[in-house]
């Protein structure tokens, strides 16, 4: 019986092992590799896309990582439409984001003014029912007193 390795949507920082091949079968994980251990991520529409951010101080940029296995400066992450995109601080991080919303030249794929924030410092947008393509999106923050801004992407799914 094969044995599949996958990234667990429930936390970011989870592998799971798995021999049941019925979440393959079923759509549930993709492969990245043919081996006997394959390495997957999750693809189930049914799962919010969750983005947490940490801030490089090298390049003085935030990190932007999904639980769909991108990671980066600049990523872009699959949303779907109805569904909510949570954005969370990584632990021990000390970021505030400020605000996250469309860049001019982009439409905004959420429902009213965009994402709002949450009382635990997270922030959350529902994706349109109707919406579709692509958004360049802001995120304003804070590290202490210094205001930054950097732009990621969402991509809508069908």
């Amino acid at each position: 019986m094969k044995k599949f390795l996958f990234l667990a949507t429930v936390s970011m920082l989870s592998v799971v092992a798995c021999t049941d091949q019925n979440l393959l079968e079923e759509g549930l994980i993709t492969p990245i590799a043919n081996d006997v251990e394959a390495v997957a991520v999750p693809t189930n529409r049914n799962n919010n896309p969750i983005i947490i951010v940490s801030f490089d101080k090298v390049a003085g940029h935030l990190i932007f990582e999904d639980n769909q296995g991108h990671k980066g400066h600049n990523i872009t992450t699959s949303v779907w439409r109805n569904k909510h995109v949570i954005w969370e601080i990584k632990k021990g991080e000390d970021i505030k984001i400020t605000n996250i919303y469309p860049k001019k030249e982009s439409q905004n794929i959420f429902e009213g003014d965009g994402p709002i924030a949450q009382s635990d410092g997270s922030w959350k947008g529902r994706v349109q029912s109707k919406a579709t393509g692509s958004e360049l999106y802001n995120v304003d923050y804070n590290i202490g007193e210094d205001s930054y801004t950097d732009d990621p992407k969402l991509q809508v799914q069908n």
